[in-house]
């Protein structure tokens, strides 16, 4: 039996009737009152766990008592969305996006499972149902987006495929809840002829810029009978303030290649060697799609 199946028209210590229920799983369930509100209704133990990690207050929390059981609800009007990840979260726009994703970043460096969550619109928070932690906190969040479909290609083009939004509204929400991501230009964009690289007030690098890489990617045959097969790397440096990182989005734009945004938020990991993965993986991305540009911040 689930520990915590109510009875229809059960009735709360406020008077309120259960009429309807929307979600039952282990140690959670959520139903329909008759005063059109919704109530999620969990075990002592997974209240004690919400409350401990700063999920939600123990003020928000009322008890039921059913036989031997205590129990713990909190009421939702009916406007909020709640759901789970076996519900699906039903995207259908960008707004609803953004307000997972902060739901997301406020409840991604807490303990317990990101995937195997509720959706709890209201306060913005992700409420785990399972207490450990996923594996990879960014393959659970596109999962989110895509109502759970398997994804083989975890990849910005497959995700996008799946959802409602459009790329500039996806990249927006990848941006936003710090997950890395790479952008396919199709084969047009990589061999395009590319004009001259404008920087205003920066002739030096201006100039730099169009000899060494704009002039090799635009002779690339020319190029490879000297043994060059691409520009050379090459570092911005200086004091802070002074324009490498608008140099460098400035050069990146107008290359038009793949770019893989990567920051520590996005690769860090407590797990052993799951930092180093992530790294790697971005990298091995980066090659499949060369020429791109890794863009670390």
């Amino acid at each position: 039996m689930n520990k915590v199946l109510l009875p229809m028209r059960y009735k709360l210590p406020s008077g309120e009737a259960i009429i309807e229920r929307l979600l039952l799983v282990d140690s959670a369930a959520i139903y329909k009152l008759d005063n059109k509100k919704n109530i999620i209704v969990v075990t002592q133990e997974l209240c004690s766990f919400w409350v401990k990690n700063d999920y939600l207050p123990r003020s928000l929390f009322s008890s039921i008592n059913l036989g031997s059981e205590e129990f713990y609800y909190f009421e939702i009007e009916d406007c909020f969305s709640v759901s789970s990840f076996d519900i699906g979260l039903g995207l259908v726009d960008f707004s609803q996006a953004l307000s997972f994703t902060y739901a997301y970043l406020n409840s991604k460096e807490k303990p317990g499972s990101i995937k195997n969550s509720l959706y709890v619109e209201k306060y913005s928070v992700l409420l785990p149902l399972d207490l450990g932690d996923d594996l990879d906190n960014e393959l659970s969040y596109k999962l989110w987006l895509t109502n759970g479909v398997n994804l083989k290609d975890s990849s910005f083009k497959a995700v996008s495929k799946l959802t409602p939004l459009n790329d500039a509204e996806l990249e927006e929400c990848f941006e936003l809840a710090g997950v890395s991501y790479v952008l396919e230009p199709s084969a047009q964009t990589v061999n395009k002829y590319l004009c001259e690289f404008e920087l205003f007030g920066r002739e030096s690098l201006e100039q730099f810029v169009n000899e060494y890489i704009i002039d090799v990617i635009n002779n690339r045959d020319s190029y490879r009978k000297m043994g060059i097969e691409g520009p050379s790397s090459f570092i911005l440096y200086g004091p802070p303030g002074c324009g490498k990182t608008y140099a460098a989005e400035k050069i990146v734009n107008h290359l038009g290649w793949p770019v893989f945004k990567v920051d520590s938020a996005s690769v860090a990991s407590p797990y052993i060697h799951e930092t180093s993965k992530k790294i790697s993986e971005v990298f091995d991305e980066a090659i499949r799609c060369a020429p791109s540009v890794i863009h670390h911040r």
